[in-house]
Formats: C-alpha cells, structure tokens, sequence
C-alpha cells in the first residue's frame, strides 16, 4: 500500500452455532488498523452502534466487566489513570466489542482499514480477535499483513540535456524544447506540481 493512502478489505464473521456471540477486537497496538462496518450497512445508525460498541461504552450493550482482562479495568479513584478525550475518540473503532448474531442471521460483513503510518515498519500479525469470556480460538485466527512502501512517481529522462546552444550575435534568441515523460505506475492517483518560482527566478527556463 502506498505510504499515505488507505486501503479496505472486507472482513466476514460467521457465526455457525445457535446462539449470539460476542467478539473482542483489540487493535490498539496496530493504529494503522481500523475496523467498521460497510457503508451499505450504516443506513440505520441504531443497527450500525449494535454491530460495534466500544470497549469504553458504559451504556446498555457494552461489554461485560467479566470479559475483560484484570489490566484492562482501570481505577476510576486514580488520578494517574486518566484518559484523554482526544485517545479515547482515536481508539474507538480499534478496541471493540463485535456482536455477531446466530447462523440463522447470516455472515456479518465488516471493513477492516489499513493506513500506512511509516514505510519503514510494515506490519505482520495475527488478528487480535478473541472470543468474549474464553478467548482465543483456531476459527478465528486470520494473519494480517500490512506493507507501507513509498509512492513511484517516474519521470524520464532524470537529466534533462539541452547541450550548448549556440546563438548568433544580434540574432533573436529562439526556445528549444525537450520532452519528458511523467508516469505513476501506482494504482492510485498521485498530486504532483511545479515549483514556478525556480524556473522563473532563473529567466531561462
């Protein structure tokens, strides 16, 4: 993935047995990482709020206390355990509680995010998906892999020659011109510009 571009792979959970699930997402140490649900599905926000509810959420349909681990349970009396505003709005769709509902309801469908924060720290991990209350489990193991690399903007020739130019005293001076060739063989589009002030500080080019 080019280094300052977003990529969005669909993510599908299927939920074989009877009964609902409660699925516990923990991508906080992987904030090039996010996780939501499609676009076509965001047509009724109650629906979209009861799919992922952060793990912050105090209301009705946040995660249970009993599914958290003891180091995420933080003491409201200590001071030094305040969180800012800011970081909680940042990791809200990166520590989530996913409800996946019974076979019966069909595969939930969701996008998973990737942000190339630097292209010298490429990411290869197993998705942090833990089944609430017992953990980890085989069916919900996926490898996750993540390769920021910088965008290719080629232009040719990379020296641009005009050679000597001879110009007959008296004569007017006459332009040469050269072509160059400009291509990104990127799959996304790139925004590039002219610095015009160098060129025209020179009153050659």
């Amino acid at each position: 993935m080019t280094f300052g571009d977003s990529k969005i792979l669909p993510l599908t959970i299927v939920n074989n047995s009877n009964i609902d699930a409660k699925l516990i997402l923990d991508l906080r140490d992987y904030p090039e990482f996010e996780i939501s649900v499609p676009t076509e599905s965001m047509d009724k926000e109650d629906l979209t709020s009861e799919i992922i509810v952060p793990i912050t959420d105090t209301q009705t349909g946040a995660i249970n206390i009993n599914d958290l681990d003891v180091d995420d349970i933080k003491d409201p009396l200590n001071e030094d355990e305040e969180e800012d505003d800011d970081d909680d709005e940042e990791e809200q769709n990166r520590y989530v509680q996913i409800n996946v509902k019974a076979g019966g309801k069909g595969p939930l469908k969701l996008n998973l995010k990737y942000t190339p924060g630097d292209v010298d720290d490429n990411r290869n991990f197993t998705i942090p998906l833990k089944l609430a209350g017992v953990g980890e489990i085989p069916s919900l193991l996926k490898a996750i892999k993540g390769v920021g690399v910088k965008p290719r903007f080629l232009v040719e020739p990379t020296v641009v020659n005009f050679k000597t130019k001879v110009i007959a005293k008296g004569s007017k001076p006459l332009p040469f011109n050269m072509d160059i060739n400009i291509s990104n063989p990127d799959l996304t589009p790139i925004t590039w510009a002219v610095d015009r002030d160098v060129l025209e500080k020179s009153k050659v080019f």
